[in-house]
């Protein structure tokens, strides 16, 4: 057998904005008399997310409201405070973020995403996604399209480990047939790429370059070359990124 997994988020996909988009959009909903602008948001978002903890598991938390309650809705209240926000204003606009982040007309795909999965497919692979996310993320993946290509959705909000801890990996190859041909794809060098093979999970590097990726593609659709190369035991093509225009 052989496996493909797939990060989401920045991977296969992504939402605008982000999280401070999801604030943006919840605010002009729950409080349209407050202005809240990504520039103003962002400063107070770059810590404090299950992700930005990962060697802390939060295995104990067994259901999705468990996840939002205690891991993710203070995050969002206390970077509403840091804006001026008071704390009924706070709470009301981090609960509508919940909605907002979720809704699956916000999720794009890149490009190039559904054409190489299914391709993929066509090949012989399977696929599933390792994802840090929300507990949400199987209705995302849904909603965009790609479930006829996922048999499975691993995500740390339900598993209570953050790529990359060993743990998160170790959980999907308990599920995977020993003896199969594994390799992980994703953004991210730390997350996705150091965190699988310190697995043993042989892994792409895709979207974002860095200097220490030892196999790498621009974009999804450069991973046939390097996974070919992979399979017969050569050395994987580095794909350098396209000149700027």
């Amino acid at each position: 057998m052989r496996y493909l997994i797939w990060d989401f988020d920045d991977t296969l996909g992504y939402r605008e904005g982000k999280w401070s988009g999801a604030l943006v959009d919840a605010a002009r909903v729950a409080a349209p008399d407050l202005a809240l602008t990504l520039e103003t948001v962002q400063p107070h978002l770059g810590q404090g997310f299950p992700w930005h903890n990962h060697h802390l598991p939060h295995n104990h938390i067994t259901t999705g409201e468990m996840w939002w309650r205690e891991l993710m809705l203070p995050i969002l209240e206390h970077a509403l405070a840091g804006v001026g926000f008071g704390t009924d204003d706070a709470r009301r606009v981090a609960l509508q973020a919940r909605e907002e982040f979720t809704r699956v007309e916000r999720w794009t795909l890149f490009p190039e995403t559904l054409s190489v999965l299914e391709r993929f497919s066509a090949q012989g692979w399977e696929q599933m996604i390792l994802s840090n996310h929300v507990p949400e993320l199987p209705r995302i993946v849904e909603g965009v399209g790609l479930s006829p290509h996922i048999s499975r959705c691993f995500n740390s909000a339900e598993i209570g480990y953050e790529k990359p801890h060993r743990a998160a990996f170790e959980h999907l190859l308990s599920h995977i047939p020993a003896g199969s041909t594994v390799r992980m794809i994703g953004d991210s060098m730390v997350a996705d790429v150091l965190g699988a093979e310190a697995a043993g999970i042989p892994a792409i590097l895709v979207r974002k370059p860095h200097p220490d990726a030892q196999r790498y593609a621009p974009d999804l659709a450069g991973l046939f070359k390097i996974l070919e190369a992979m399979e017969s035991g050569e050395v994987p093509p580095f794909i350098e990124p396209a000149p700027p225009a």
